[in-house]
């Protein structure tokens, strides 16, 4: 029986021994487990926040761009507005009569421009021009009028 005994206790220690290591490993694989969440989870953190900073910047960059947009709609807007007026008083000073638009703007330039030594107008109103104005005449000039 002694025999039997020795069996028994090899086998005892075997299956204690089994039963450690299992139990070590066990704890060592939780252990990893543990970790390899605990990375998993900053890792998901990290790129939700460079996500969130993406669309943050994302939402300013769209909301300049709507802005700049508006602001350039506007602007033609008012170019639109602007060059119909300045049609609408060409239109208006082309109605008037010539020799006293052009005596208006001679008396204006003699009260503004005192020291003058000539004048210059477009080719339309050079006859004029001279016959009005005593300053010598410097030649035509491509504009509207004047």
């Amino acid at each position: 029986m002694g025999l039997d005994n020795v069996i028994t206790r090899v086998e005892h220690e075997g299956d204690m021994t089994v039963k450690k290591l299992i139990s070590e490993a066990e704890t060592q694989a939780e252990a990893t487990l543990q970790n390899a969440r605990r990375h998993a989870e900053e890792l998901l953190a990290k790129k939700k926040e460079e996500t969130d900073r993406q669309i943050k910047t994302l939402k300013i960059q769209e909301e300049n761009s709507l802005e700049i947009e508006k602001r350039k709609i506007r602007l033609n807007a008012e170019k639109e507005v602007l060059q119909a007026a300045f049609r609408s008083c060409l239109e208006a000073l082309q109605k008037l009569p010539a020799d006293t638009v052009l005596r208006a703007l001679l008396a204006k330039a003699s009260r503004e421009l005192p020291d003058a030594a000539y004048i210059s107008t477009n080719t339309r109103d050079a006859p004029v021009v001279r016959s009005l104005s005593k300053l010598a005449y410097a030649g035509s000039i491509d504009c509207v009028g004047g």
